[in-house]
């Protein structure tokens, strides 16, 4: 039994590691916690969903479709909302706020054009259980496994081998000395968000896929996404996919133990124990002052 949650543990938590990762990919670059994000991984889920129901495309076609129309999203945010509050010298915390606007609009607008019902998707053949050394799971699980490796490695090896890797870290760093030195900020940051959005997308589709999605469901993951990435160590890749694991584990060791009402108790319990005891998390670093 216990090799069964375990499992089921870590493959929620390459999940919540993937989302995770591009959260953080976007909070090195813009420096306030970019709470929209839950409205590009909402809008990932249901436009993949949406065209598997309409049986518009097939399922590899439809996750595209979840990463573009995401990625697109996470554009419009940038260029509509944040890059202008910048220009005018808006505080971090004038961006959150923005931020959060954006999720209260976005889950409404879904709700309007969907309806508040649960959105499911069927995949035939995917969804079949499958057992790999004793243990349970889907092939769609398991492929979900599989892609979140992939795009969290991915996405570590451009960050810290390529020139666009570079100029993020550039930015990250000093935007002022970035500028100075030819990196062109605003489209770094364009499409460092782009880059990020469709990560959320192409996961929001994942999960929405094995389980289901609602509306209202995205503040609830973003919550979670926050939790990993600031255990694992705020602005850190590796980091990031590591507190993902970490919580993926921590929330079904706890439904297993106790009951599944604690799951998201334990993993924010456990979120403030890191916050009083060690709160650059696993591979984040010591600093003196903090940006929200």
């Amino acid at each position: 039994m216990i090799h069964q949650v375990l499992i089921n543990g870590i493959l929620a938590g390459l999940t919540w590691g993937l989302l995770a990762v591009g959260f953080t990919l976007i909070y090195r670059v813009v420096r306030f916690f970019h709470v929209a994000y839950a409205t590009t991984y909402l809008v990932g889920a249901y436009a993949g969903v949406w065209v598997i129901q309409q049986g518009i495309v097939d399922v590899v076609l439809a996750a595209l479709i979840a990463t573009g129309v995401a990625a697109l999203v996470g554009c419009v945010i940038e260029l509509a909302i944040y890059k202008p509050l910048r220009r005018r010298g808006s505080s971090d915390l004038v961006l959150l706020l923005a931020s959060l606007a954006v999720v209260a609009v976005g889950q409404n607008v879904i709700a309007l054009l969907f309806g508040s019902e649960i959105q499911v998707a069927n995949l035939g053949e995917l969804q079949r259980t499958i057992r790999v050394a004793g243990m349970s799971m889907t092939i769609w699980q398991a492929t979900t496994a599989i892609l979140s490796i992939v795009l969290s490695a991915s996405v570590w090896f451009v960050v810290n081998s390529t020139v666009f890797g570079r100029e993020l870290r550039a930015v990250a760093a000093d935007r002022t000395l970035a500028t100075a030195i030819g990196v062109r900020v605003d489209y770094t940051i364009l499409f460092t968000i782009a880059c990020g959005s469709a990560l959320a997308g192409i996961t929001g589709f994942l999960v929405a896929c094995d389980t289901a999605v609602t509306p209202f469901s995205g503040f609830a993951v973003l919550l979670t996404t926050v939790t990993a990435a600031i255990i694992g160590g705020i602005g850190s890749i590796r980091g990031a996919m590591l507190g993902g694991l970490f919580v993926g584990i921590a929330q079904h060791l706890g439904a297993w133990m106790l009951t599944p009402q604690w799951q998201d108790a334990i993993v924010f319990l456990i979120l403030i124990a890191f916050l009083l005891v060690k709160p650059e998390g696993f591979l984040g670093k010591s600093s003196k002052t903090a940006t929200i």
